[in-house]
């Protein structure tokens, strides 16, 4: 599939409008404003935020490929009178 410029223009004008709404929808959180602000020093992900997203990076790798393969295994080939099933 090929996309031409604009095609790109019309999907970020779609996508960036879509998330507009969705923030500007989302209520804020009650005394946001009363926080202390976050220690510039802090990580911004921790060891356990990192070793979550591994997993989660593993198992969709593994999955995905493997449900992408399941439907091709329940089709059973059709034939047409006179022709031979292709051989894979």
């Amino acid at each position: 599939m090929v996309l031409l410029p604009i095609h790109i223009v019309f999907l970020e004008l779609i996508i960036d409008l879509a998330c507009s709404v969705v923030f500007e929808a989302e209520a804020e959180e009650a005394e946001i404003m009363q926080r202390k602000p976050i220690d510039p020093k802090e990580r911004l992900f921790g060891k356990r935020t990192l070793a979550i997203s591994v997993v989660q990076g593993i198992v969709a790798l593994t999955v995905v490929p493997w449900f992408i393969r399941l439907p091709s295994t329940w089709v059973k080939p059709r034939m047409s009178p006179g022709l031979l099933p292709l051989s894979p």
